[in-house]
C-alpha cells in the first residue's frame, strides 16, 4: 500500500457505485489516490450467494466519469475489486490518496495487507505482533474497525484469538464470514 503526498482534505474526488456480492460498495478517489472503499448496503445472509466460489455479480452502477474530478486511481480501484471478486489478489494494489488516522493506525493497515495475505487470517493479537507491539490487540482492533478501505486493507482477515470472526464494520460478522469462506475457496485451489 502505497500513499501518496498527504493532500487538503477538501479534494475533490470522482466516486462510484459498485454491485458486489457482499452488496453495494462506494468508492472515491481523487487526481491523486484512492480515499475510501465503503459498504452502502450489505446483503442480509439470506441474499448473499450460497456458495462462495459462485461470485455473483461484480458491476459498476454509477460512475462520474464525465467530471472534472474523475480519475485514473478510481478506474484502478474498480479493476481491483474486478480480480479480487474473480478470485485473486492483485500484487498491485490501489495508491492512496493519503492516509486518515494516526500513524500507529495505518501501520497496522499495512501490515494486515501485506502480511496477512488472500485466504490467510491472523488475530488480533498476531497482527499486533507483527506490528513489533505484542499488548496492542485492541489498538489493532479499532485500527480495523476505523478501516475506510475495505477489502484492499483485509480487516475481514483478522479474527479473535479463538478463531472466532469477531465483527465487522462492513457488514457483520456473516459478510466476515462469507468473505473468509470465499477467498479460503480460492486459496485452497491455488488459484
Amino acid at each position: 500500500m502505497v500513499p501518496s503526498k498527504a493532500v487538503n482534505a477538501s479534494h475533490q474526488c470522482a466516486a462510484a457505485l459498485m454491485k458486489t456480492p457482499i452488496g453495494e460498495l462506494e468508492i472515491k478517489a481523487c487526481r491523486l489516490g484512492l480515499h475510501s472503499i465503503t459498504a452502502l448496503k450489505t446483503h442480509g445472509v439470506e441474499n448473499l450467494p450460497c456458495n462462495p466460489s459462485e461470485k455473483g455479480e461484480v458491476a459498476v452502477e454509477r460512475t462520474d466519469q464525465n467530471t472534472e474530478n474523475y480519475s485514473e486511481h478510481l478506474e484502478n480501484t474498480l479493476s481491483w475489486i474486478r480480480t479480487y471478486f474473480a478470485g485473486k489478489d492483485s500484487v498491485e494494489k490501489p495508491v492512496l490518496c493519503s492516509p486518515v488516522g494516526n500513524t500507529a493506525t495505518f501501520g497496522y493497515w499495512v501490515a494486515a495487507q501485506e502480511k496477512v495475505k488472500f485466504g490467510e487470517r491472523a488475530s488480533y493479537g498476531q497482527l499486533a505482533s507483527m506490528c513489533g507491539q505484542e499488548n496492542a490487540s485492541r489498538a489493532v482492533g479499532n485500527a480495523m474497525r476505523k478501516n475506510p478501505y475495505i477489502l484492499l486493507v483485509p480487516c475481514h482477515r483478522i479474527v479473535k484469538s479463538d478463531g472466532s470472526f469477531g465483527n465487522y464494520s462492513a457488514g457483520g460478522p456473516p459478510i466476515k464470514e462469507w468473505l473468509l469462506n470465499f477467498e479460503s475457496s480460492f486459496a485452497k485451489c491455488g488459484i
